[in-house]
């Protein structure tokens, strides 16, 4: 288990304009965050098998404290790399000392999305 606190983070203001903007700073703002979760791994053996299963709960908010343009009402709010769930599974089969096969197998949820602020459209001419 774990809890950790952040400061001077780095936030995108909302529907941040990078394109063709020659002052990209103003797009960022100053910021504070905390993480916290949990671990739970587990490893089995069995004859020529072996494997590892492991999953994390994890979650990661951020907080704008620039106090002249609000960031969702200046709330924590989920960062970028908020992935609450993760399930690892990895399975290997050694049949003898030369030769081994491996898989793996990775499941995450709770990506946040992050909407475009402006798209462009080109005509080509077909």
């Amino acid at each position: 288990m774990y809890y950790k606190s952040y400061s001077n983070n780095i936030i995108l203001r909302d529907f941040p304009d990078f394109i063709q903007n020659e002052h990209i700073e103003t797009e960022l703002l100053q910021g504070i965050g905390k993480s916290y979760g949990s671990e739970l791994a587990l490893e089995i053996k069995q004859g020529n098998f072996t494997g590892n299963m492991a999953f994390t709960y994890a979650r990661t908010f951020q907080k704008n404290i620039y106090a002249g343009y609000k960031v969702r009402e200046n709330e924590f709010f989920n960062s970028d790399n908020d992935i609450p769930h993760q399930l690892n599974l990895l399975l290997n089969y050694r049949p003898n000392p030369l030769l081994s096969f491996n898989t793996s197998f990775i499941y995450k949820d709770g990506r946040p999305v992050h909407v475009a602020s402006k798209c462009s459209h080109h005509r080509w001419g077909f």
